[in-house]
């Protein structure tokens, strides 16, 4: 993997070897290049691709995923189609010298698919968050022995945020900076509409 994505994305050992499944392909084919193989060549890159990306999203599903583990597969989405498959992509045309449309097409397909991670990923932690600073204002209530004054309110609210804004702090750091801008403003967007529309802001 070159060192420069390494500092932009965190990905698995599993994209990894994915990542040197598909460069030892581009070796194997090196040498018999020709338009003749232009067909099998791009097909047999297409169903690879699409199929990692499928797997991500089938995972993704899983209830029993952590957090961080969630947060890992986004990064492998984002990692194979934002870096490795233009990298690809790129090589092939060159080697063709020729635009490649099938792979344009995929493109865009595998771009629907890591943004519905994304967005599946931002939904779930601004839920986590909210429900955090949900609970954590209701604690706040039954500490004052259900003395709901009004007056209470802010201050719960403003303990409840600074426990999620620790969180997000967190969340920052573990994030790779390939995927933290992408995730974090519409995350914070998403919490504000969830606690808008539940009366907390």
């Amino acid at each position: 993997m070159p060192d420069g994505n390494k500092a932009r994305v965190s990905v698995t050992s599993s994209v990894i070897e994915f990542e040197e499944l598909v460069y030892h392909f581009m070796e194997d084919v090196e040498d018999i290049y020709s338009i003749n193989l232009y067909v099998p060549i791009v097909a047999y890159l297409t169903s690879t691709f699409e199929k990692m990306l499928r797997q991500l999203q089938e995972i993704s599903k899983a209830k029993m995923l952590r957090d961080g583990q969630v947060l890992a597969i986004v990064e492998n989405a984002v990692y194979v189609t934002d870096f490795l498959f233009t990298k690809i992509t790129a090589d092939l045309k060159k080697r063709f010298e020729r635009d490649v449309p099938e792979l344009d097409k995929l493109r865009r397909r595998l771009e629907a698919v890591e943004g519905a991670l994304v967005e599946s990923y931002v939904k779930r932690r601004a839920e986590d968050l909210s429900n955090l600073l949900l609970d954590a204002a209701e604690g706040g209530f039954r500490s004052k022995k259900n003395k709901h004054r009004e007056t209470d309110k802010p201050d719960f609210i403003s303990n409840a945020m600074d426990k999620v804004i620790d969180t997000m702090r967190v969340f920052s750091v573990d994030a790779g900076p390939g995927i933290r801008d992408r995730v974090m403003t519409p995350l914070v967007l998403q919490l504000v509409t969830i606690l808008t529309e539940g009366n907390c802001l």
